[in-house]
């Protein structure tokens, strides 16, 4: 899995612009784009990002599990999760590239 970091992706952007913005004015936007996606989050609010997705919340239920180290089953708690929902124009874009996703 290819990982992509605020610092990667600094790079990318500024690298498409041509050098226009520095690359700290791109850390910071990157930055306040990412701490308003987490704070909304936080607070159980669903997040759209226009042509690309949708981030929301939503509640895993209890659930019996099994323990992989001991080979026990346990009650696991419910937790918060994050779903991703690709935005239409999103996935066109992926599907018209699918060819370069597979190893050849």
């Amino acid at each position: 899995m290819k990982k992509i970091d605020k610092k990667k992706l600094v790079s990318l952007i500024y690298k498409r612009l041509g050098g226009a913005l520095s690359k700290k004015s791109i850390y910071d936007a990157v930055s306040v784009i990412n701490d308003s996606i987490i704070e909304s989050l936080l607070d159980n609010k669903t997040v759209s990002v226009n042509n690309f997705g949708t981030f929301s919340t939503y509640l895993f239920h209890e659930h019996e599990g099994l323990n992989i180290a001991s080979g026990d089953r346990q009650l696991v708690k419910p937790f918060r999760a994050v779903k991703f929902r690709a935005h239409s124009n999103l996935s066109a874009l992926i599907e018209q590239r699918k060819d370069k996703f597979r190893d050849p």
